[in-house]
This record gives structure tokens, sequence and C-alpha cells, in this order.
């Protein structure tokens, strides 16, 4: 080869490199696989769209994006005849306070507030002409103001932040008014606008984890609250909502390739499981104009991403929708998520949304889908009454607990210039005193209710609300609080529930017809605000009322082949919005006998929430302890095994979730080859996600002993090789006469009990089975967990438990085992770890405490630097420390 040929060949292959080095597709994050794996990419290969090849480079980018964009009409457009454009006429449960409040505030956050108060937006120019003349002065974390007019203050050495900082809030706070600063962008701009916040004479943060940050870094201010999101009636309602129903799934948002990992895997995993079902995709791009790389989705969504439409407009959309998206930035923390989330319950949809701590605690109806599969599983599993009941039970949260007008008299409570308590609209029942009386028991809306026997007598008591009721209905347990919050978003005059022949279209909307014969709440006083031409009255929907002795629809109910257990204490929110949910969309549901077992629960809707699951469902059985409480899952767990008549037997708590079908494949894997379980891994979300592979843990020991696909012959010594480590028996199905052979029990008021089951469980066991997918969705960070609550009463509850796993461990030789290859790393990680947490004032008790459970294992030297330390330090105390134990702990409640 001579030297040319030799050069343009060398030259060729350079090339060729340089193209195999170049990052492959576009916008930034693109991944092979995934496109590989999309529905965009099989499009192309049937011919549906040119674009077989990825994007290298912007120009291909957008060239794609508008070609997607010109195949379909605007959503203007094409939902024009369809969405909602009716209006709030007003709303009479809240009287607006006459509190001046100068604002500093972007768009958004001044929409949500201005109908509670009298707010005056302050800017540059304007904001001396008002001193002297405001009760308190709001400044929020602003980026532009209601018309760019605070552009520079999120920069702390420009000028629009220091005439804040130096001139503004001086200015008011010489002139006697205070001066509130409230942050919606914690905690990731906590630093961002900290300076202004220490200026401040209140701080308020929509972020409770930072309360102490604030603490440390504003010595000055009189008082630090924690501020979540609200709704605004005007803005966020549900009125006309029924009349039409648009079927596609609608995310209205951004995307950021360059931070939010955790966000944007899961957005992936909901758009994907989105596409999956069939469902019309929707992503209304609020970034579309940027052409940034960094807000760029990826482009096998491009089919589905359109260009943003005024805020407006998506309301009306969104009010319309089905089916909604959500995504939070912020997932580990108990009180900061998206406001969307609040708004869109608000307007009744279904929310499809990535995790958070926050609205996994406050929102249980929320979806909040760990995988593709589970999204669709979700979206399928969603029958209409189904789907109705859910937006229903979002909208009763929202309109009952998160309304701009209770977060402005927290506020103003906070900063004293308001009571804390809300004086409320006198209200009564009427109707025959028996069945009145019937009705008040039966309601969660639990404030005194007097009763009359007519309108008329309630009017002249001095009532501002009646409430009829007729004998031979039932009225569900949130019957009235659904009516009173209608009146927090109409002014009609009346408000009823539809009835059982209203049509679903006729929901939700003003109306001139007669009440029911169920009843309706009336306003017994006049209306001060401007009543709409829709008409004088509001039908809601048409659930929590029926006639009496009508038939209820049981789901087909198979011979039992699983029985799952399910304890229950004061969660009937969570049981049956995210437990029951899960298991409703489980291949194996007809075939459950689903045992809800009550703990003794003293909050009554607990209580109504499981009768009523038994009522609809065949295949439910309860059982109700004496009120109280044992002090832990415990004693329903036993007793549930007792009560369990079908040959395999799972255990799901109220507020976790069962996962991709898991309880199915599991039993199938069990029965097919004769295993005493089978078991899964576990996921579990706290300030994230985080996968718990059990099953490797397990194979790892066992590999050598398998018999069959994925089971495998064990013994008591495959505990020790695993170091006790104990695993999730909700991520397992066992045989049921196998399990009540071995004659174990859960320690009673004991928590971390089941850990210790399964422990019992993997020693006896014979054969088993492993199946490596997530089965069981475990939620860290609910607000009412016992493991969640930290001080003595914690540190007691694991007396029965470390007592009768010591004396365990004793009778089968393996005590010196578990000191040798567990105890430490247990003590370390979940006992003294969880010291930080403690009040200062119990420290103490409960460093004694923990002195108390290690001696349960007899003696021990540590070898550990830091329990070395810790255990020289804390003596154990004189006396027996099993002593009165059980008395200790049973006086305890959960």
């Amino acid at each position: 080869m001579d030297a040319a040929s030799l050069k343009k060949r060398l030259n060729t292959i350079e090339g060729r490199i340089e193209t195999l080095e170049a990052p492959l597709g576009y916008p930034m994050g693109f991944h092979i696989a995934k496109h590989l794996e999309s529905a965009y990419f099989r499009n192309s290969l049937l011919g549906d769209h040119p674009f077989l090849e990825p994007a290298r480079n912007a120009e291909d980018y957008f060239e794609r994006r508008a070609y997607f964009d010109s195949l379909r009409a605007g959503l203007a457009e094409q939902y024009k005849g369809i969405i909602n454009r009716e209006e709030s006429n007003g709303q009479r449960w809240y009287v607006p306070f006459n509190t001046r409040i100068g604002i500093i505030a972007d768009e958004f956050l001044y929409k949500s507030f201005v109908s509670t108060a009298n707010f005056v937006p302050l800017t540059p120019k304007n904001f001396r002409d008002y001193v002297g003349h405001l009760d308190l002065v709001l400044v929020t974390t602003s980026w532009r103001g209601l018309s760019g007019e605070w552009v520079g203050a999120s920069q702390q050495r420009s000028r629009i932040r220091k005439l804040i900082e130096n001139e503004l809030i001086p200015l008011y706070q010489d002139a006697g008014t205070p001066v509130a600063f409230y942050s919606k962008e914690d905690p990731p701009n906590f630093e961002v606008f900290l300076s202004t916040a220490k200026k401040c004479d209140f701080v308020f943060t929509s972020a409770v984890e930072k309360i102490p940050d604030y603490e440390k870094a504003c010595p000055r201010a009189q008082a630090i609250d924690v501020l979540s999101f609200s709704v605004d009636y005007r803005h966020h309602n549900p009125i006309g909502s029924r009349k039409n129903r648009i079927d596609d799934v609608v995310f209205a948002g951004s995307w950021h390739n360059h931070k939010y990992h955790e966000r944007r895997r899961s957005a992936l995993q909901i758009f994907d499981g989105v596409i999956d079902s069939g469902r019309n995709l929707r992503i209304i791009d609020r970034n579309w104009s940027l052409d940034n790389e960094k807000y760029l989705f990826p482009e096998r969504y491009l089919p589905y991403v359109e260009p943003a439409i005024k805020h407006d407009e998506l309301l009306q959309i969104h009010r319309t929708s089905d089916l909604v998206i959500n995504l939070n930035s912020v997932v580990g923390s108990p009180t900061m998520y998206a406001n969307r989330v609040v708004e869109l319950q608000a307007m009744g949809c279904t929310v499809l949304s990535n995790y958070s701590a926050g609205v996994n605690d406050q929102f249980p109806n929320v979806f909040m889908p760990d995988s593709a599969q589970e999204t669709r599983s979700i979206i399928e599993s969603l029958t209409p009454e189904h789907q109705y009941r859910n937006q229903m039970a979002g909208l009763r949260n929202v309109f009952t607990n998160h309304v701009n007008f209770d977060r402005i008299r927290q506020l103003l409570s906070v900063c004293g210039l308001a009571e804390a308590v809300s004086p409320q609209p006198k209200l009564a029942v009427v109707g025959a005193l028996s069945t009145a009386q019937e009705f008040v028991d039966g309601q969660s809306y639990q404030d005194d209710l007097p009763v009359f026997n007519s309108v008329e007598a309630a009017r002249e008591a001095g009532f501002d609300l009646a409430c009829t009721v007729a004998g031979g209905f039932d009225y569900g347990q949130h019957y009235l609080q659904d009516l009173l919050n209608a009146t927090k978003y109409v002014a009609s005059d009346v408000v009823f529930k539809a009835g059982e022949t209203d049509d679903y279209k006729s929901h939700h909307a003003f109306t001139e017809d007669a009440e029911p014969n169920h009843g309706a709440l009336r306003w017994l006083t006049p209306s001060s605000a401007a009543v709409s031409t829709y008409g004088q009255s509001y039908r809601l929907d048409g659930f929590e009322v029926a006639e009496r002795g009508r038939e209820t629809l049981h789901v087909f109910h198979e011979p039992a082949m699983i029985s799952v257990v399910i304890p229950i204490y004061n969660n009937g929110e969570h049981l049956e919005f995210k437990c029951f949910e899960s298991l409703r969309r489980s291949s194996l549901f007809a075939q459950m006998e689903i045992l809800l077992i009550d703990d003794g629960s003293t909050d009554p809707n607990t209580i109504r929430t499981v009768k009523n699951l038994a009522e609809r469902f065949s295949n439910v059985r309860t059982y109700f302890f004496e009120t109280g409480g044992s002090g832990s899952a415990s004693r329903p767990r036993n007793h549930g095994l007792a009560m369990a008549t079908a040959d395999w037997i799972t255990y799901l708590d109220p507020d976790n979730e069962a996962l991709n079908d898991g309880y199915a494949k599991l039993l199938k894997l069990a029965r097919d080859n004769g295993s005493d379980f089978a078991i899964g891994n576990m996921a579990r979300n706290a300030v994230g996600r985080k996968l718990v592979n059990y099953v490797r843990i397990l194979r790892k020991q066992i590999i050598q002993d398998e018999v069959a696909g994925d089971t495998y012959k064990v013994d008591g010594s495959v505990l020790r090789k695993i170091n006790f480590t104990p695993m999730s028996i909700q991520a397992l199905v066992a045989n049921t006469q196998w399990l009540r052979s071995l004659g174990i029990e859960q320690p009673v008021g004991a928590v971390g009990q089941d850990s210790y089951f399964f422990q019992q469980m993997l020693y006896y066991a014979k054969q088993i089975s492993l199946l490596n997918e997530p089965i069981h969705m475990y939620f860290a960070a609910v607000s009412n967990s016992t493991v969640n609550s930290l001080g003595p009463k914690f540190y007691r509850k694991y007396i029965p438990l470390e007592s009768a796993r010591a004396e365990w461990l004793d009778s089968i030789g393996l005590l010196s085992e578990y000191r040798k290859r567990r105890m430490e790393k247990f003590t370390k990680g979940w006992y003294i770890d969880k010291l930080n947490r403690v009040a200062p004032e119990e420290l103490e008790e409960s460093k004694q405490l923990v002195v108390q459970l290690a001696e349960f294992y007899g003696a021990h030297q540590w070898e550990d630097p830091e329990l070395k330390e810790f255990f020289a330090a804390n003596k154990a105390p004189a006396g027996d420390i099993s002593q009165n134990a059980d008395e200790r702990v049973g006086q305890e409640r959960v």
C-alpha cells in the first residue's frame, strides 16, 4: 500500500474512532438500552416515523421535536369542546382576614394567598408608601415578583437583594410593623435566601426538617414554624369537572437532565408504564421555549412532548382530567413536596407521583408506583368507580386539611395577629331524633352536632348551617365532611350529594334541582357573596349515601388460596389506599382471604374503614380487639395466623404495599416446589428508594443446595451463615400448616418482632424458594409509625423482643454466634445511632434501656470502639431488668 493510500486509510480509521468515542445520542443523559427498548424505537422499525438512528446533536433533536409537534392538534384546540370552563361563585365557610399584608412574592404564591386577606403587592417603587399602613410584611422566596419587579432577589449581592434587606425590612421594623419571611424553596435553596431570613422577625419554611437550621442561623427570630402548601378555591376546585373527562394521562412540568436523579428515574418508570398501558401520554413541557439541553426530555418521549400553555388553560385541562402525573424534586421531606400534588387533588384528579415522604404520609390515595410494571398495573386496576372514589378521597383530604385560609391563619397566629383556632359556622343536624343521632355517631366530623327536628328550629336557635337526614338511608362516615368542604369552594345556599339515578355528568355542578330525599346541607343565614347564575344549589358526587337495604356489589370470591394478615391500629386511610389497593391490583385478589385484624384502634374512622371494606368485599374478614391497643403488630399478626383458612399465608402492614403481583409469583413458586416458604426482595422508601436484596444474601449461602429452579434445601446453619440478617415477612409466602406447626409467636407489645419471627422461620425451614424481584414496598417515613417516635417508649418496646430472642437463641445453641456475628452491628446501627434523635431530657433513661437490652445476651466483650466507650460509660442499673417488663411495656400504647 502506497503512502497516500495508507494515509487515507488511517484518516478513515481515525474518523471511525472519533465517531465511536463521541457521545451517542442527544440530549445529555441519553441511554441507548432504554432507547432500544422503547415504543419509540419499535415504531421506527415499523415505519411509523423516520427516525431509526438516535439524534446526535441539537439540530437533529429539534427537527424531530418539530416533526412530532406538527402531527397533532394543540391541547387547547383538541380539548376546546371538552374542558370545563365553569368558575366558583365564591365560598362561605371562611371569613377573609381584615389584616393588611404587604407581600413580596412570585405570581403563583401571590395568587394562592390573595383571597384570604388584604394583600398589598410591594415593589421597589412603592414600598415606602405603605409604611404605617400595614399590619405585616411578608417577604417570600421570590425569583421575579409579579411582573419582574423583584428580579435579583435570589442573588445575594444584587442591588434588589440589598434593597430588601437593608432598606425595606428595617424601614417597616422601625415603624413597628413585623416582617415575616417564608421560604417555599427549602430545602434545596436554603442558603440562597438565608441572609434575608436572618433579617426578619418571624421565619416560616416549607420543609420542617430545616427548622433546626433556621433556629441556629436566625437567633433574632421571635418564632420559626413550618407552612405547607395549600389551595385557593378560585383556581383549584372540582366545579363542572364531571361533565366531560379527558382520558389522556397528562404531565405538565419540566425535565432536568443535570439534577434530581431520583425524580428523573421515577418519571421514566411512570412515563413508560403509561405508554405500556395503552393510555395516551401528553407531556406539557414548561421549558419548551428554552431550547436548553439541560431541560430537554429524552428523545424517546418526543411523540408525547408539546409546548407549554397558559396557566389558566392548564388548570381547565387538569380539572377535566381523570389521571395526571406529579413529580416531586424533593423526596425526603415530611412537609415539602410539589404544590401541584395538592392542587391536582383539589380539582378531582387521580394522581400518579414519584415517591415523596410527605406525599406518602399526608396523601395515601396518591399512587406512587415503583416501576413501569407497577404503573401499568395501577392504571389497569382503576375501574371507573375505584378511580372516582380515589378522586373524591383526595378532594376530601385537601379541602379538609390544606386550604389557604387555614395556612394564613397559622401564619398570622404565630405573628400574634390572629387566633390560632378558626371560628367556624354553627352546624346542626335536622331529622327524626333516632335517625339524626345515628347519623351523628357515624360521622368522621367529630365536633359537637346538636340535633333538631326541623330546619326552622335550628334557624331560631341561631345556627348557620343545617344538615337534613332521613330514615331509610345509610350515610357513610365522610358524608357530612364532604358537604361542609363544598362550602369552601361554592357559595350556594344548598349543597347535596347526588342520588343513585343522577347522571355522572350532573355531579359537581350547579343545579336548580330540588334537594334529594336523603337530605342536604343548607345555609340558614344570608350570603354576602355574589352568587352566580348557575343556580342556588350545588350537587356533589354520589358516594357516602345509599338507600338502606340496597344490594351491595361484592368481588367474585373464589376459594381462598392465600390468607393476607393485616394488623391495624389507627391507620385506616393508609390501609384503604396503600395496602388494600396494592392487593386489589394482584391477579390473586379474588383468591385472597384478607384478614383485617384491628388491634383496638381508638380512631373511629379507622374502625369504620375496616367495616366498610368488609361490606364492599366478600373476601375480607375482620376481627376487633378491645379498644386501647397492645403496643405493636404482634397480637393481630398472631391472631391472623390462627384465623387463616387458606393453605398459604403472608403479612402486609396497612401503610405498606405489595409490589409486582409478587404474592402470585411467590405462591406459584412455593406450591410448585413444595417449599416451606418463598421469599423475594424489599424496596424501602424513606429519604429515597433503596432495594434490599434478600435473595442475593440467601442464595450466596445455599446455591450449592439447589434442588429445583430457584428452590433450595436448607437447615438451621443458614441463619448463622447469613449473620442472622432479618428479612421482611411481608416479602414472603409461607405454608400455613407448616408455620403453625412451629409453635412460634411474635412477642406481644414488641416492635421489630417480625425480624425475630423470620429468623425462627428460616432456622426451622427445610426447603425454601427465592424470587429475585421486589415484593414488598416498605414506607419508612410515616409520621405515626412506631419506629419513627424516639424516646424511652421506643426502647422499652424492644424489651419483650430481645428477651424472647435471647432465650430462643440460647435454647438452640446460637447465642454466642449471635453475639459475635450480629449483636454489635445491630446495637450500634439501630439502638446507639438513634440516641442522637432522643430529646435531651429523655436521653439518660434511653441510654439505660439500651444497656438493659444488651444485657439480655449475657456478658460480652465489645470490640467496636464506640460501643466499648458507650457501655463503659453507662453501667447497668441494679435489679432484674426482666422484672415487670411485660407490665411496663403493656402500659405503652402505639
